[in-house]
C-alpha cells in the first residue's frame, strides 16, 4: 500500500498543462470502455472503440456497437454516483447494470437481479467452475454485502482492499443473469472514485483487469479454495491473507466450514 500511495502522491501533484489532463481522461475512457468490454468477447479494437466514441460510423456487429455505447455510458454513471451522499445501496449496482446491458438483454432482465439460476462452466471442458447462490438468495447476499460495505468496521480497511472484496465477493453472488463482469468491475471503480483513490482519472482499471486475465489461471494453482456459499448468511470479514505467490486476496467469511463448496 505504500508504494500505490506514494504513487498516488505523486501523479496528483504533478504540474501538468490541462490540456495534457483533458486528453490523459480522454484516452483512459477510450481504454476502459474498450478492455472492459473486450474481455467480455467484444470483437472491436481500441481504434473501433475511440471512433465510436467520436461518433465515427464502424462497421461491426450491432451488439458490440451497443456495448461500447453502454458502457460509456456507465462511466458517465460513475461520475453522478462518485458524488451522491450517503453509503452504498442496491440501487448503484441496479443502475450500473441497467446501462451496462441497455439494449443487449431482454427488457424484463435489465436492472434487476436475475430470478434464474446460473452457473459458470469452463470453456474447454464444459466444467463448472462456479456455482452461484439460488436466484432467491441474491437480494439477501447482496443486502447483506453493503450492510458490511457501509459500517464501520469495513471503512476501517484501505478504499483499494474494500474495492477488491467488493469485486470478489459481488462475482462470486452472480447477481445478474448477464453483463456480471461489466457491472461488477464497475462497482469496484466506483468504490474507488468515491473514495479517492480515481487517480485524476488517468488510468483504465479494465485494462488491468484484462492483463491479468493472461495469468490468472496461474494464480489460481495457489488459491486454496473457492468459495460458493449455500445460505443467505451474514457477511463478517475478519482476517485478509494476501498470497505471496498470486497477490490475490482471500476473504475470510465467518461461514462453519460445513457450510461451504470447494470448487477446487
Amino acid at each position: 500500500m505504500g508504494e500505490i500511495e506514494a504513487a498516488k502522491e505523486v501523479i496528483e501533484n504533478a504540474p501538468l498543462v490541462p490540456y495534457y489532463e483533458k486528453q490523459f481522461r480522454t484516452d483512459a475512457i477510450a481504454r476502459t470502455v474498450h478492455h472492459g468490454t473486450h474481455i467480455e468477447g467484444n470483437d472491436l479494437s481500441l481504434l473501433e472503440t475511440k471512433k465510436i466514441l467520436e461518433g465515427i460510423e464502424v462497421v461491426a456487429h450491432e451488439r458490440d456497437i451497443q456495448e461500447v455505447i453502454n458502457y460509456r455510458n456507465v462511466t458517465k454513471l460513475l461520475d453522478e454516483l462518485a458524488v451522491k451522499r450517503g453509503g452504498y445501496d442496491s440501487d448503484m449496482l441496479l443502475d450500473i447494470h441497467r446501462e451496462t446491458v441497455n439494449k443487449i438483454v431482454a427488457p424484463e432482465k435489465v436492472g434487476v437481479f436475475r430470478q434464474t439460476q446460473v452457473v459458470i462452466k469452463e470453456e474447454n471442458t464444459g466444467r463448472i467452475i462456479l456455482a452461484p447462490p439460488q436466484a432467491t438468495e441474491v437480494p439477501a447476499y447482496i443486502d447483506n454485502f453493503l450492510e458490511w460495505l457501509n459500517s464501520a468496521e469495513a471503512r476501517e480497511l484501505h478504499p483499494i482492499l474494500r474495492a477488491g472484496i467488493a469485486h470478489y465477493i459481488l462475482v462470486s453472488i452472480h447477481p445478474f443473469v448477464e453483463g456480471n463482469g461489466r457491472t461488477v468491475r464497475a462497482f469496484a471503480n466506483l468504490i474507488l472514485n468515491r473514495e479517492g483513490y480515481d487517480i485524476k482519472r488517468f488510468f483504465s482499471l479494465e485494462e488491468h483487469f484484462e492483463s491479468f486475465r493472461v495469468i490468472l489461471p496461474i494464480a489460481t494453482k495457489h488459491f486454496s479454495a473457492l468459495i460458493v456459499l449455500h445460505k443467505p448468511l451474514d457477511f463478517r470479514f475478519r482476517k485478509l491473507h494476501a498470497s505471496q505467490r498470486s497477490h490475490v486476496l482471500l476473504v475470510s467469511l465467518h461461514v462453519p466450514l460445513d457450510e461451504r463448496r470447494f470448487l477446487q
